[in-house]
């Protein structure tokens, strides 16, 4: 599988190599550190199934982002004890390799394309910080110029805004 990519049904053209030029990148940093474990498969602890394949990955950094994942290795489920999950998620543009990628690197790319996808994703999962980017993406998409820290905080639906959220969407005021 081509974790940067995320191929579709057509293994020869990749969501990222279809791309609009509209597009906006969040995050990366010290996350970027565990791409290599993610390729090698080093240190997996967990095989989760999707798409029909077997990926070897890590729980921790899966739990870390995801509250799904959290929850079904640390409940007393048979995924926990078994170390393996079949995960059954709406993916029609086999977006799940990237927001594994999103995972591992601490970086996406949220298009008009992606956007909607990732944001189903994000929510299935619950992947609390890529459904905020997803909300924040479709919103400055749909008015780049009205929109009012307040509104923005209130359309994302966030209860609270750390200081550096507040900071982040102000600069786009």
């Amino acid at each position: 599988m081509d974790w940067q990519h995320g191929m579709g049904d057509d293994e020869s053209t990749s969501v990222v190599d279809s791309l609009q030029e509209c597009s906006t990148s969040y995050g990366g940093g010290f996350a970027a550190g565990f791409t290599g474990f993610l390729a090698s498969g080093e240190f997996s602890d967990i095989c989760v199934v999707f798409h029909g394949q077997e990926h070897h990955l890590h729980s921790l950094i899966l739990g870390y982002h995801s509250e799904f994942f959290r929850r079904a290795f640390s409940s007393g489920m048979r995924e926990s004890t078994q170390r393996r999950l079949e995960l059954s998620v709406e993916d029609p543009l086999h977006l799940l390799p990237l927001v594994v990628a999103y995972f591992y690197e601490g970086q996406i790319i949220l298009t008009d394309k992606t956007c909607f996808g990732m944001l189903a994703i994000a929510r299935q999962l619950m992947v609390a910080k890529l459904e905020v980017y997803c909300r924040y993406t479709l919103l400055e998409a749909s008015t780049p110029h009205a929109a009012t820290p307040a509104c923005i905080a209130s359309t994302l639906q966030v209860m609270f805004c750390s200081d550096s959220l507040l900071y982040y969407i102000q600069g786009f005021h």
